[in-house]
């Protein structure tokens, strides 16, 4: 066991259907090419709600502290790091191994160890970093952000702009990137060319805005009448409430009867994603960031052979956290990426809560604060 550092405090999850409970842990000292950082914020994603009620294809190892989607300020750098120090702003994401012929290939978001990193609850070198009376607590996505400190390999760390709000530069680790790079990266729209965006959530909203960035139109499509009024707000050309207007119909008037240039399908909601589609123009795209649910065709094939329409699965918005996260640091500084209009922000000591509004969608995107008061 590694040599362990002061006391933390972190959200522990210690079986299913406890709520997380705020404990003291202790943690290790950065190995090599790691860094320890103490966090200012943690965004709350699907993902750790999925993970916390053993729906994300993967079992919860217990006693675990879920997150992965931190920013903070460097503590403590290990032996051998390059281009950090002590006081740099970061943002955490996904951890890649940088030696696999994924990563060889440039695409580290599809790095061969990706799933172990996710789910082992260890990190880059296989070992713990979280101790409750010297007994291992599991990590996840190789972070675990839902506590005040964490130790993190170079490879999932990105230097962040020290102008940069640290209160709401978590999220753009993961859901922010996701959205933001399925349009950026995939889909890549020329000026005035339509995108269609099923769902306003968080991964929604970071599409649009990216969308607008590049000169695209957006119709943001979702259920939820306030959300829809913050997407009018924030840069949708059109907004559609699918409970009250038929989307694809309406999609299709709009466009004169052409359908939409690309479509990102961030809902997760069959019904939603086979409208999208409809509505999608012949040999067009469509960028599937979310989990879609159960899906029935009533014409099995047509819409994908007959015209041509293709669905890319977007892992991590595909283009790698230091290509994409400065990018997105720049657009916001510029007021073309309005994130922390979509945040709720707590206490750690709110996790559950959190939690819970993000699942009810009264939060669109909830964010813990480890300093708020």
């Amino acid at each position: 066991m590694r040599k362990l550092s002061n006391k933390i405090r972190a959200a522990v999850y210690n079986r299913f259907g406890d709520e997380l409970k705020v404990e003291n842990l202790q943690i290790t000292e950065p190995a090599e090419n790691e860094l320890l950082v103490k966090l200012v914020s943690s965004g709350i994603c699907h993902t750790d709600i999925a993970m916390r009620d053993g729906k994300s294809g993967a079992f919860p190892q217990f006693p675990i502290v879920l997150g992965h989607e931190g920013a903070g300020i460097v503590e403590k750098v290990g032996p051998g790091v390059k281009g950090f120090e002590v006081g740099d702003h970061v943002a955490m994401t996904t951890l890649y191994c940088g030696e696999c012929g994924e990563c060889f290939n440039g695409k580290e978001w599809l790095c061969e160890k990706n799933s172990h990193y996710l789910f082992s609850g260890k990190d880059f070198y296989d070992e713990y970093t979280l101790y409750r009376d010297e007994q291992p607590v599991n990590m996840f996505f190789a972070q675990s952000s839902f506590a005040d400190h964490c130790v993190v390999h170079v490879n999932q760390t990105v230097k962040l702009p020290k102008d940069m709000d640290l209160n709401i530069a978590g999220p753009i680790g993961c859901g922010i990137r996701t959205g933001a790079g399925a349009v950026w990266s995939y889909l890549k729209p020329r000026p005035s060319e339509w995108v269609e965006i099923t769902g306003a959530g968080a991964v929604g909203f970071a599409a649009m805005w990216m969308a607008k960035a590049m000169g695209a139109k957006v119709i943001m499509c979702d259920v939820v009448d306030s959300r829809l009024e913050l997407a009018k707000q924030t840069g949708a050309d059109v907004v559609i409430n699918s409970a009250k207007q038929d989307p694809v119909q309406t999609i299709l008037d709009l466009t004169n009867g052409r359908g939409a240039d690309h479509m990102v399908e961030a809902s997760g909601n069959g019904k939603a994603y086979l409208n999208g589609l409809k509505a999608l123009h012949r040999g067009c795209r469509c960028a599937a960031p979310a989990v879609i649910g159960p899906l029935t065709f009533d014409q099995p094939g047509f819409y994908q052979q007959n015209n041509m329409k293709e669905t890319h699965v977007i892992r991590m918005g595909d283009v790698a956290g230091k290509v994409i996260i400065p990018i997105l640091c720049e657009m916001h500084a510029e007021g073309k990426f309005p994130m922390e209009k979509i945040m709720k922000f707590y206490r750690l000591d709110e996790v559950n809560k959190a939690m819970e509004e993000a699942e009810s969608g009264i939060a669109i995107k909830p964010v813990l604060l480890f300093d708020k008061d």
